[in-house]
């Protein structure tokens, strides 16, 4: 490479090298020679795009970021720059500015299926979701047999309860990829809406087995024993989504009201039950009586019976304050018991 001088191809061939050792993972060479074309030819674009992939790769996003703007400038509509640039942002959660690149990145390129897919995805994070159905149509049109497409456009049909539809595409994602942990979280997510709960649940299990570092799939397992009655063992769900992701509410809720008010003894533990409210009261924030209902039957179950009448007491109050009419009487129903020192029960 020293003797390369004054080749008129030698920015393009430092480009090469550069990519070279990408694809080994070698990442300091590569950005060596990525730099190396740029002194040669500041607007090869490409040198741009692959460096700051590499950039991203040792995760320094804020240089990424400005080589794919320089990218663009030469380059305004150049698709990949677009896309990569609009998968940084939106992983910083800039979601509107993403989907103005990935809008551009399919503009450019409309045969691109994964351009598509993530502006499909931009698209629903920003409340478009009649849109980004639309753009996983046009996916699948391009792309008939991506299971990960299938899986998405049957996850989308799910939410707007065309389950019939939906159930048939999540068929063939699983047709083409039994392993796909997504689609078999979207079947049974689809069928438990639809009703048939215990039918959901294998699919939930798999997707717990395949993905079992996703705080979501366990909720999802916690969730359907319950419904079906399977008490213990949605404990063990919960407790596995709440091991992954501390604050996910909905774990912490479920959870918490089967230990502080289930029938069975052997299911229900009070300490951890306080805890578990304590946790749900600090991340939905003090003003929801329904938090304040929580922790006063945990403190109930936990035999704490001055505390579970104030928080009684506090659940009353806010929901009197915020006209939440609907929940007064089950409110003072349940104070009536604590303060006879009785603990509430489903």
């Amino acid at each position: 490479l020293n003797t390369l001088g004054d080749d008129p191809y030698r920015a393009d061939i430092f480009w090469r090298f550069g990519g070279l050792h990408a694809g080994r993972g070698e990442f300091q060479e590569a950005e060596s020679y990525y730099a190396k074309a740029l002194e040669v030819q500041p607007g090869l674009t490409k040198a741009h795009i692959d460096l700051a992939t590499v950039l991203i790769h040792t995760g320094r996003t804020n240089e990424a970021i400005a080589h794919y703007q320089q990218a663009l400038d030469r380059v305004p509509g150049d698709p990949l720059a677009n896309y990569n640039l609009g998968v940084v942002l939106q992983g910083l959660g800039q979601v509107a500015s993403a989907l103005e690149h990935f809008q551009k990145a399919v503009q450019a390129e409309q045969g691109n299926a994964s351009y598509r897919l993530a502006l499909a995805s931009a698209l629903e994070q920003t409340g478009k979701q009649a849109k980004a159905l639309e753009q996983l149509e046009a996916a699948l049109r391009f792309d008939p047999n991506s299971a990960e497409i299938h899986s998405r456009l049957g996850g989308a049909l799910s939410a707007q309860q065309r389950y019939r539809e939906a159930i048939d595409h999540l068929k063939k994602a699983l047709s083409m990829d039994p392993a796909n942990p997504e689609a078999h979280y979207n079947m049974g997510t689809t069928l438990a809406m639809n009703g048939r709960v215990a039918d959901a649940m294998p699919h939930f299990l798999e997707a717990a087995r395949l993905q079992p570092d996703h705080p979501r799939v366990h909720l999802a397992c916690g969730m359907a024993y319950a419904e079906t009655g399977r008490f213990a063992e949605a404990v063990e769900s919960y407790r596995a989504a709440l091991r992954l992701q501390p604050d996910l509410m909905p774990a912490l809720v479920n959870l918490c009201w089967i230990l502080c008010a289930h029938p069975d003894r052997n299911v229900r533990n009070g300490q951890e039950a306080v805890e578990l409210a304590r946790t749900a009261l600090r991340v939905g924030g003090p003003d929801h009586p329904e938090a304040y209902d929580l922790l006063a039957a945990a403190y109930a179950e936990a035999g704490q019976w001055a505390e579970a009448i104030e928080a009684a007491r506090q659940a009353t109050t806010l929901a009197t304050q915020k006209g939440r009419i609907e929940l007064l009487s089950d409110l003072k129903r349940k104070l009536e018991l604590y303060e006879t020192e009785q603990p509430f029960r489903l």
